[in-house]
């Protein structure tokens, strides 16, 4: 195996760890504030390609808006999500879980009723290949990658700089010491949730053009951003990000010489390894 083929695999790898931040950051942030795991978080990735596979792909919208309605319409969706079913299991892993898992189905089984269960594809946004020296990644892949990046980018200067982010992280520490402090834990947590979900719909839309759109696409990924925030640190929103990266070269370069069974199969030895020896993870804390 050549150096080329390394980086090669190494790029796509990048572009699997944008999308893989994404969904994870959404689904730390929902841990950070609610303390439970969204095990339907998935199926929102899911929606987000097939709006963008009905806006773009079927009306001939532009990407950006299919890529920016679906962005909102998560949010829309987080923030009802939020109040009219996970509010009361705060904490309650064991509620939310079967809660989520309940969700899931409902969504799952909705939008094959209408979508169908075959892949659908879509067009390319921008076509052609860029080279350099023996390795070549598509304008598409390009795309995602320096998207994802600025929206990280964007979402970190927001949890960091702004009053709402700041009272993300307050919550997010201390529930009852930021409600002291005149911070409304109630609407804190449903914004981050809608926020989460947001993340999550904005990564389905620009992986859509690189891969099949079907019903069951949020299922796998799911459980790639839950072995993120577990090694990341649960509710450590640095540490998602570090994991996520890590997992993404890991896996575009580990499948240079592995099937998809076989890496499955590494991924899990490595998690449990790692839970052996750092169940707090990255970045988390004993506590988490």
């Amino acid at each position: 195996m050549d150096l080329a083929a390394i980086i090669q695999g190494a790029s796509s790898g990048a572009v699997l760890g944008a999308v893989y931040i994404l969904v994870a950051l959404g689904l730390a942030i929902v841990f950070s504030l609610l303390r439970i795991i969204n095990f339907a978080h998935g199926e929102f990735y899911m929606l987000g390609a097939v709006v963008t596979y009905y806006l773009f792909g079927q009306l001939g919208l532009p990407f950006a808006v299919a890529v920016l309605v679906s962005a909102i319409g998560g949010f829309v969706m987080g923030v009802l999500v939020e109040r009219a079913l996970f509010r009361r299991f705060h904490e309650d892993l064991l509620g939310a879980f079967v809660l989520s898992l309940g969700l899931l189905w409902v969504v799952r089984m909705s939008v094959t009723s209408e979508f169908g269960a075959q892949p659908q594809g879509l067009p390319s946004v921008i076509e052609g290949v860029a080279r350099v020296g023996g390795v070549s990644i598509s304008f598409d892949r390009l795309m995602v990658l320096a998207v994802g990046a600025v929206i990280v980018a964007l979402v970190s200067l927001f949890i960091l700089r702004t009053e709402v982010g700041r009272a993300i992280r307050a919550v997010a520490q201390n529930r009852s010491a930021a409600a002291l402090m005149g911070i409304n834990p109630t609407w804190v947590t449903s914004f981050g949730f809608a926020l989460g979900l947001a993340l999550a719909t904005l990564a389905g839309s620009l992986v859509g053009p690189l891969f099949s759109v079907e019903p069951n696409m949020g299922g796998e990924l799911v459980v790639k951003a839950f072995i993120i925030v577990i090694i990341g640190g649960m509710g450590s929103l640095p540490g998602a990000v570090i994991a996520a990266i890590l997992l993404g070269l890991f896996e575009g370069i580990a499948g240079l010489y592995v099937d998809n069974a076989q890496l499955a199969i590494i991924e899990f030895l490595v998690l449990a390894a790692f839970l052996v020896v750092r169940p707090r993870g990255l970045l988390g804390t004993a506590e988490a």
